[in-house]
């Protein structure tokens, strides 16, 4: 849309509220108009919470607190002894994690027989139905443990504090004791089971030497047998004949040294004993390596079994990771709900979630609201505002007159209407006296805005300053739409056709009140394109003209009809009517387009409450 000219009537706007959307008024606003909404979120928020009180049972809490051992005694690498070591910061909170683990939460239950208890195993309460596997069982109490229990190591400490929550506080104390019993226990039996690793390997390591102790004693039992290494006679024996033997061939070479038979069979006797007395040898050093094998394999033994002792011993001395410092006590009350934090919780979360669903209302909505209202392209430097008529007022066409009539006390309505209405008749001049034969037209941007009432409070404010008025109801069905003028016989002749006919028009029209005239056209009337140049027409607005004093035109909703734009040339001024959170801005920048574009007089936009 091309930005528009300001209207002629622009500068005749009275001082009203101007249209800012930041700043304390503008905030007030948005509050004011989104009050309800703020206050239906908050008292969902907290009657949600007061149900879910009123639903949840008493819940009791339990602690009980263990400290992990700083320092503390594990099997070295070399499964010779229990080495001290000393806990990290990843290992802390790797214990922590086995406290919370879904396997640890499954031991502890099983040691605590939770599995008897219905309120952890669902099975139990289905008798006679079929078997459920025992590890699905397991599974259910485990993950009805892990709700009921959480773990809080103390920053800067390794001190772990087991919670526990459960609708009976003795039971709350039992299950703290046990998570916290549960894991001291299993912490010494990892620890047993290291150190049964390390004997159970130092056990393989000894039997394993013991079979090469039993190899080696065997080839050694084999070896001195065979040679007969335990008979020194026997070598003496061979030294002997070897001796005898060299002395005979000395004997031969000296008397017989032709005898060449002799000195070959004593040569060979030699040899035989020289090949025995080197086997005898080689053998003894065989013995000797054996000996010094088996010396060596039987320290080893000794070593390992040394060492298999001194774990065994060790063992027995363990201790557990973690010790309990203090045990759980069944809690004398409830802990649970806490009746002032629920509440108190519950309000400030209502406030804030109230407070969002403000912003996003005020974001999404694309209404008119009271200091919101895209005027100022127009030359409109904002909305008149017009109090809601009181409902009695609203029903009776005489209290209407006699609210708007009263000036002591006045009403907030009829001050409204005596100023908007003396605004129309100065018509932008400095006269104070209302000129004769004015005409006015009362439109809407979107139906439902209440123009037709405002047109009729216009007419009994003006009716009570003596001024006789003729309010012309062009608007559909404007009897159904104004219950005030109930027991008025709509016309059965058009408008146009009335315009044609003076005499004709001056019959239909009816008399509502003191000094206010309606004329109602038949349904489906319609505004001439030239309104003024018939001479039939000009006549007929030229009578009604010097009969009343104001001429009042309640229009149809400017988006639905032309009406008001082939108005302009006989109605002096137009006001706008919108109505507050209920007319859309991008309707009332459309109506206030058209308006532009015909020409339109418009001495203001006025917002009804």
């Amino acid at each position: 849309m091309s930005a528009p000219s300001p209207f002629p009537a622009a500068q005749d706007l009275p001082p009203g509220r101007p249209e800012a959307r930041i700043g304390p008024g503008g905030a007030a606003a948005v509050l004011r108009r989104n009050l309800p909404l703020a206050a239906a979120v908050l008292a969902a928020v907290m009657g949600l919470a007061a149900w879910t009180l009123s639903r949840s049972g008493p819940q009791y809490l339990a602690e009980a607190t263990l400290v992990l051992e700083q320092s503390s005694g594990t099997i070295g690498s070399g499964l010779s002894q229990v080495r001290p070591s000393r806990l990290t910061p990843a290992q802390i909170m790797t214990e922590v994690e086995v406290l919370r683990s879904r396997s640890f939460a499954a031991a502890a239950a099983a040691g605590m027989g939770l599995a008897q208890d219905p309120d952890f195993n669902p099975y139990l309460a289905a008798p006679g139905a079929a078997p459920v596997p025992p590890d699905r069982v397991q599974a259910a109490v485990a993950a009805r443990l892990l709700e009921r229990y959480s773990v809080l190591l103390h920053r800067g400490s390794l001190t772990i504090t087991v919670f526990v929550r459960d609708s009976s506080g003795a039971r709350a104390a039992r299950i703290a004791d046990g998570v916290v019993q549960a894991y001291v226990a299993q912490t010494l039996e990892t620890r047993r089971g290291q150190a049964a690793r390390a004997a159970a390997a130092l056990e393989q390591r000894i039997a394993g030497l013991e079979a090469s102790l039993a190899e080696a004693e065997e080839a050694l039992s084999g070896l001195v047998r065979s040679n007969a290494l335990d008979s020194r006679q026997q070598q003496q024996q061979l030294l002997l004949q070897l001796r005898q033997a060299y002395l005979q061939l000395e004997y031969l070479e000296q008397e017989t040294p032709g005898d060449g038979e002799a000195r070959a069979a004593l040569g060979a006797e030699l040899s035989r004993l020289a090949a025995a007395l080197e086997t005898r040898t080689r053998a003894e050093q065989t013995r000797k390596t054996l000996e010094r094998r088996l010396a060596d394999l039987s320290d080893s033994h000794a070593a390992l079994q040394r060492q298999l002792n001194e774990v065994a011993a060790q063992a027995g001395l363990l201790m557990p990771l973690a010790r309990q410092i203090s045990r759980a006590a069944v809690p004398p009350e409830p802990n649970l709900p806490s009746y002032r934090t629920v509440l108190a919780g519950s309000f400030t979360g209502g406030l804030a979630l109230a407070l969002v669903a403000v912003l996003l209302r005020e974001a999404l909505d694309s209404r008119v609201f009271s200091g919101r209202m895209p005027l100022q392209g127009y030359g409109l430097r904002g909305s008149v505002p017009f109090p809601a008529i009181p409902r009695p007022a609203r029903r009776s066409l005489p209290v209407l007159a006699a609210l708007l009539a009263r000036r002591a006390p006045a009403a907030a309505a009829a001050e409204a209407v005596r100023h908007l209405l003396s605004l129309l008749c100065r018509g932008g001049t400095r006269d104070q006296e209302p000129r004769q034969g004015l005409s006015f037209t009362v439109t809407a941007a979107q139906p439902g805005s209440g123009h037709g009432l405002v047109a009729l409070c216009l007419a009994a404010s003006a009716a009570s300053e003596g001024h006789r008025v003729l309010l012309v109801c062009l608007d559909a069905d404007p009897v159904r739409q104004l219950p005030l003028l109930q027991g008025l016989q709509p016309s059965p002749h058009l408008f146009e056709d009335l315009l044609e006919d003076p005499a004709l028009l001056a019959r239909e029209v009816r008399a509502a009140a003191e000094w206010i005239d309606v004329l109602l056209p038949a349904a489906g009337s319609q505004v001439p394109l030239n309104l003024a140049a018939g001479p039939d027409t000009r006549a007929a607005l030229a009578r009604l003209q010097r009969e009343y004093d104001i001429i009042l035109y309640w229009a149809p909703p400017v988006l639905q009809s032309a009406v008001s734009a082939r108005l302009a040339p006989v109605a002096g001024q137009t006001v706008l009517v919108v109505r507050d959170r209920h007319t859309g801005s991008q309707a009332l920048l459309q109506a206030l387009e058209i308006l532009e574009h015909a020409g339109t007089r418009l001495q203001a936009v006025l917002n009804c409450g």
